[in-house]
């Protein structure tokens, strides 16, 4: 059966586990947590795509919501990168 309660716990903890990520990255700004940032902005793009494609229940605006994040995530994780390789290079330099 459906376990909705576990899907919540699960999400829950890789969500704690990005807010202290970036947080760090963001007190730190060492170019490796910047991109370790980027990576889980583009690991998002497709879970949220794939969450879009098999929930039973999903609003037009829960989709609408999804579609815009897949974007926000997308355009976030391309900067991010670029932000890591530029301090990267600094610091090597």
């Amino acid at each position: 059966g459906d376990d909705a309660a576990g899907l919540l716990a699960r999400t829950a903890t890789l969500w704690s586990i990005f807010a202290a990520t970036e947080w760090f990255a963001f007190l730190k700004g060492h170019a490796a947590v910047i991109a370790l940032v980027a990576v889980f902005r583009f690991i998002d793009i497709p879970a949220d795509l794939v969450y879009l494609a098999s929930a039973r229940t999903l609003s037009v605006v829960g989709s609408a919501v999804l579609i815009a994040a897949t974007f926000a995530n997308g355009i976030a994780g391309v900067y991010l990168w670029r932000v890591a390789r530029r301090a990267d290079s600094a610091a090597t330099s």
